[in-house]
């Protein structure tokens, strides 16, 4: 599909790996939700977020 939107689900995105992997999601253009447990990551390892309410 031409211009179709991606979107991509990561697990452990607040881990150093995964959070990685979503910044270069996000480059690309793809809308990226990232699920954690915090329990070994990091809500700095998220980055900054364009929508309200994120990292709350």
């Amino acid at each position: 599909m031409e211009n179709a939107i991606e979107y991509a689900v990561v697990t452990g995105g607040a881990g150093f790996l995964a959070s990685h992997l979503c910044e270069k999601l996000v480059r690309r253009g793809c809308h990226v939700l990232c699920v954690d447990d915090l329990s070994s990551g990091s809500v700095e390892n998220t980055g900054t977020c364009e929508e309200p309410g994120c990292g709350s």
